[in-house]
């Protein structure tokens, strides 16, 4: 961990990397994503960088219309609310997303019912934080584990908890419990601080990426690609597997620099947080003795006959301004109010899965690259062959100590032959969508 003098960098630590494709079988896209980070080091120290995947639903544009509001909005409202704490602030933020999503709602009648799921990561200097509604996911992965840092709020995952002789035998996947737009008020979790560490690697994702990929490939992938070249695999697979959503990956990876990891201080975030605990303490006393004063002084003021005389009225502005003041304090600590923020120990995270680097991994990744070439040949794209042999030669030859490096070649070369192959839909099919290739 590091101390003051070496405070985690807001310019030099992070690498980012986001992409989001329609996939095959959608007619628009309906996810979004923002990358929010801050312009300075005081900025960071303050609120530090957001990332935001949302995945919208409705019909007509409405889907498209959600997800659009909730980038917009949230990071705009994080950095707004300055009163607040991060944690509460990225809390409220997505709250008022919500409210704005249903309100559009309910004022054009082509968009009534209209939602969006949303992931956000707040990257601060005390660790990060995540704000979840829906089934959208955030990951970290940190040497060879990946851990989903999110719950999934789906009739899946509430089903899972119960006993598996009574748990029905099929689940459909699809069927979200929470999401932003269709009620004017919205639950949403709050999880953090989890420590950041170098060479941690966070990946944020719609349901389009994580129901065609595994974690345990998600994990593999971007510990051996550049976030760039992750994002642009993990799609590629998406794709290659069906498609049959649209498809929006985020990677955020702390580059292994020692000064580039959290100072696991809450400090800062418990005193805020505290701070608003003893607001409406102070609210409900203020309250009492508000009503207690009001009370005294309405009796002194019959007991000396003095409520038909102007000057006897003064008497009760004292408890009339501890009420107001009492009543102040209690609704402004009512709009960030919810669960108490665990501060003292990491929360765990819901899933945990080994992302080893496998033969079977490389393998499969082989498959795919030996399908596509075959499309290749049959259909003319102008493939590097040179390179591509060169790719797997290396992967071919690679012993168990150079899996890492092998499953990073094979995802290039597959790469390169999805670029080739764009390239040759844009030329030949101008009007088309840049979709070309078959499931597999």
């Amino acid at each position: 961990m590091i101390n003051s003098l070496a405070p985690f960098s807001w310019k030099d630590c992070l690498e980012v990397a986001a992409k989001s494709d329609i996939g095959l079988r959608r007619y628009n896209n309906q996810d979004a994503h923002a990358e929010d980070l801050a312009g300075s080091q005081d900025a960071f120290l303050d609120r530090g960088h957001l990332f935001l995947v949302a995945d919208g639903m409705g019909a007509h544009a409405a889907g498209e219309t959600a997800s659009k509001k909730a980038v917009e909005v949230i990071p705009l409202a994080y950095r707004k609310l300055r009163d607040l704490p991060p944690p509460e602030a990225l809390r409220q933020a997505v709250r008022e997303a919500n409210e704005e999503i249903f309100q559009c709602a309910q004022a054009n009648e082509n968009f009534r019912g209209m939602g969006t799921t949303v992931s956000a990561l707040a990257v601060l200097p005390s660790g990060a934080w995540i704000a979840q509604v829906g089934d959208s996911r955030v990951y970290r992965c940190r040497g060879d584990v990946i851990e989903q840092l999110s719950q999934d709020h789906s009739l899946a995952w509430e089903l899972r908890r119960l006993p598996e002789d009574i748990r029905p035998q099929y689940v459909p996947k699809n069927i979200i419990t929470r999401s932003l737009g269709p009620q004017m008020d919205v639950e949403v979790d709050l999880e953090g601080p989890f420590p950041i560490e170098p060479g941690d690697t966070f990946v944020l994702c719609t349901d389009g990426l994580s129901g065609q990929v595994s974690d345990e490939e998600i994990g593999q992938i971007v510990r051996v690609l550049s976030p760039a070249e992750a994002v642009e695999t993990l799609v590629n697979l998406a794709n290659l597997r069906g498609g049959p959503d649209n498809i929006t990956v985020t990677v955020v990876r702390v580059k292994p620099m020692a000064h580039c990891s959290s100072s696991g201080d809450t400090r800062r975030d418990a005193i805020f947080l505290a701070h608003g605990r003893w607001m409406r303490l102070a609210g409900y006393m203020c309250i009492a003795l508000g009503m207690v004063g009001f009370a005294m002084a309405l009796f002194g003021l019959v007991q000396l006959k003095l409520l038909t005389h102007p000057s006897g009225w003064g008497i009760l502005l004292v408890p009339v301004v501890a009420l107001s003041l009492g009543f102040y304090l209690l609704l402004r600590r009512t709009e960030t109010s919810g669960p108490v923020l665990r501060l003292m120990n990491p929360p765990s995270p819901y899933n945990i899965t080994s992302c080893a680097f496998r033969r079977e991994t490389l393998e499969n990744l082989l498959q795919i690259l030996a399908e596509l070439e075959d499309t290749a040949r049959q259909e003319s794209w102008e493939v590097d062959w040179t390179l591509l042999e060169k790719l797997r030669t290396s992967v071919v030859t690679a012993q168990d100590d150079r899996l890492g490096e092998a499953i990073a070649d094979v995802c290039r070369a597959i790469n390169h032959v999805m670029n080739r192959a764009r390239q040759h839909k844009r030329q030949t099919h101008p009007q088309a969508n840049g979709h070309f290739y078959r499931p597999l």
